[in-house]
């Protein structure tokens, strides 16, 4: 099995097909799992290495993401997406680090 190349955009398998649906905005997607964090922002590779973590979570602390999230970003243990509880912050927060 061959791996992705880095910085390639992850092909969905079928069940993350069943348990997401894209959004008009290609940084966010909903989750369909029943909770109240269900909007998942994904963080592109080429703004991380530009940025960095930490400007990245400076940026999306103003948009109430999920505080355990956010944290992991910020220290740089899970730097691909941040979920959020509705699709206006997600939304908004995605528009912010889109324009960094």
């Amino acid at each position: 099995m061959t791996q992705p190349q880095p910085g390639a955009p992850a092909i969905p398998t079928a069940t993350a097909r069943r348990r997401t649906r894209p959004t008009a905005d290609p940084y966010v997607t909903e989750m369909l799992n029943p909770t109240h964090w269900r909007w998942k922002l994904a963080i592109p590779q080429a703004l991380l290495a530009q940025h960095g973590t930490s400007g990245i979570a400076q940026a999306l602390a103003a948009y109430s993401p999920h505080p355990t999230a956010l944290g992991l970003l910020e220290a740089g243990c899970c730097c691909t997406f941040v979920v959020f509880s509705n699709l206006e912050q997600a939304s908004a927060a995605a528009a912010a680090i889109r324009s960094l």
